[in-house]
C-alpha cells in the first residue's frame, strides 16, 4: 500500500467517523413559528397534512405554492373544493382575499388558521377581528396546560383538548363579525376561537389558534382528533393546503445553505467533489515513471552543408565557388550518366540531353555557362547566382526523368 493508498484510507475513516458522530448527536429543537406543510419541527404542520391524507384520501390532498389568486380562480369551475390557509398572520392581498369571497361564494370550503389578519375585502366583508393576550412560543411549560372545547355537534365523542403548548388566549370577539356565525369551538375562558361563517353557498372556518393545527399540538393524546372534529364537518371534497403565505422561513442551519439552495451553485459543489474523489483514487494507483523523450537524430550532412555555405558567405570567395560547382556538375555527368567529354559542341549537347533525359536547349545553356565559368579568371557574384540557378534548373529535369 503506498503513500497515497494511506491517505485516502486516512481521510475515509475520518469521514465517516465524524458523519456517524453528527448522527447521534442530539440535534436542538427548532421552535420557530413557521406552519409550512413540509416543517416537521415542533410549529409546522406535516402531521396534520398527513393526517388529512388519510381522512380525505392521499390523492385528494394536494400542497400547492402556487399563488393564490390563480390558484383560487382555476378551481371556479371545478367542483366542491376546501382551501386550506395556516399560518401566524395571514397577510393576503386586497385582490386575494376578493378572490376567497368568490370562491367561498360559488360553494366552496376555506378554512383559515390564524391570529391576526391584515385589513381588506374579507376581513371588510366578515368583520373578522381577533385579541390576545401575551404568550411566547419559546416558555414551553409541559405542567402548565390550557384546554380547548368543541362545542359542535358531531360523532366524536370527546370535546375538551388539553395542551401545554401556550395559552391559547387568541379569541375571536363576537360584535365585531358583520354576518352571523356559528361558534364550532371555545377556549376554557369559553370564548369562541373556531367559528363558522355562511357565506354565499359555501363556508369560511376561522380558528384564532393555529398552533392547535401544530405538529407539537397533533402528537400529544387527543390533538389529532381536533382536527379531525373540524375537517369532518367538510365533505369528502379535494383538499388544498396553500404553502404560498407563511410568515415563517424554513432556513436549514447548514453554513452551505446558500450554495445548496442554488442549483447551479448545488450542481457545481458535487461535481468538484466527485472529481475530487476520482483524483484521489487514480490518484492513489502506483504511478509509472514517465517515458523520457528521445530526440530524433539530427541530419549533420544539412548541418555541413549550412556551415560550408555560411563560410563561403562570409569570406566571398566567388571563384572557388564557382569552380567546385563546375567541379562537381562534370563529376556527376561522368560518373552517374556517362558522359564522354571528349566529344565536342553539338555531338556533346546531343548526349547530355540524351543520357540526362533533358530538352537540347538546357542542356545547351548548361554547358555554355559552364564552359564560360570555367574560361573566367575571376568571377562576379552576379555571374555566380546565374550559374547556381542554371544548374538547379538542370538537377530538377534531369531527377524527374
Amino acid at each position: 500500500m503506498n503513500k497515497w493508498q494511506i491517505y485516502l484510507l486516512f481521510f475515509t475513516v475520518v469521514a465517516c467517523i465524524i458523519g456517524f458522530m453528527y448522527y447521534i448527536a442530539p440535534h436542538q429543537i427548532d421552535w420557530r413559528v413557521n406552519y409550512s406543510s413540509k416543517f416537521k419541527q415542533p410549529s409546522g404542520t406535516y402531521v396534520l397534512v398527513e393526517d388529512l391524507k388519510h381522512q380525505f384520501g392521499k390523492d385528494r390532498v394536494q400542497q400547492t405554492q402556487q399563488a393564490t389568486i390563480p390558484l383560487l380562480d382555476s378551481l371556479q369551475g371545478l367542483p366542491t373544493s376546501a382551501y386550506v390557509l395556516i399560518d401566524q398572520r395571514i397577510q393576503l392581498s386586497d385582490s386575494a382575499q376578493q378572490a376567497l369571497l368568490r370562491y367561498v361564494a360559488a360553494g366552496n370550503h376555506a378554512v383559515l388558521a390564524f391570529e391576526d389578519m391584515i385589513y381588506g375585502s374579507l376581513v371588510d366583508t366578515i368583520g373578522i377581528e381577533t385579541t390576545s393576550a401575551s404568550w411566547d412560543w419559546y416558555s414551553v411549560d409541559a405542567y402548565d396546560t390550557s384546554s380547548v372545547s368543541l362545542v359542535m355537534d358531531g360523532p366524536l365523542p370527546q370535546r375538551t383538548f388539553y395542551t401545554s403548548l401556550m395559552n391559547l388566549a387568541w379569541v375571536f370577539e363576537p360584535y365585531q363579525f358583520l354576518i352571523p356565525f356559528d361558534t364550532l369551538g371555545v377556549n376554557k375562558e369559553g370564548e369562541p376561537n373556531l367559528v363558522r361563517v355562511a357565506y354565499g353557498k359555501g363556508y369560511f372556518y376561522l380558528s384564532s389558534a393555529p398552533a392547535l393545527f401544530s405538529n407539537y399540538h397533533m402528537v400529544h393524546p387527543g390533538g389529532n382528533q381536533y382536527s379531525a372534529a373540524l375537517f369532518s364537518l367538510i365533505p369528502t371534497v379535494p383538499v388544498y393546503f396553500d404553502e404560498y403565505y407563511h410568515t415563517g422561513i424554513m432556513q436549514s442551519s447548514n453554513e452551505f445553505r446558500a450554495v445548496l439552495d442554488n442549483p447551479a451553485l448545488r450542481a457545481g459543489w458535487l461535481t468538484m467533489g466527485a472529481l475530487l474523489v476520482l483524483f484521489a483514487f487514480f490518484g492513489g494507483k502506483r504511478l509509472s515513471r514517465p517515458m523520457p523523450v528521445v530526440k530524433p537524430p539530427s541530419n549533420s550532412s544539412l548541418d555541413f552543408v549550412r556551415a560550408i555555405g555560411f563560410l563561403y558567405l562570409q569570406q566571398g570567395d566567388h571563384d572557388d565557388l564557382a569552380r567546385k560547382k563546375v567541379l562537381y556538375f562534370t563529376d556527376l555527368l561522368r560518373n552517374k550518366y556517362r558522359v564522354n567529354f571528349e566529344l565536342k559542341d553539338q555531338t556533346l549537347v546531343q548526349e547530355v540531353a540524351l543520357k540526362c533525359g533533358v530538352p537540347v536547349d538546357l542542356a545547351s545553356d548548361t554547358l555554355t555557362q559552364v564552359m564560360e565559368v570555367s574560361k573566367l579568371n575571376s568571377i562576379s557574384e552576379a555571374k555566380l547566382l546565374n550559374l547556381s540557378k542554371q544548374l538547379e534548373k538542370f538537377h530538377q529535369r534531369a531527377s524527374n526523368v
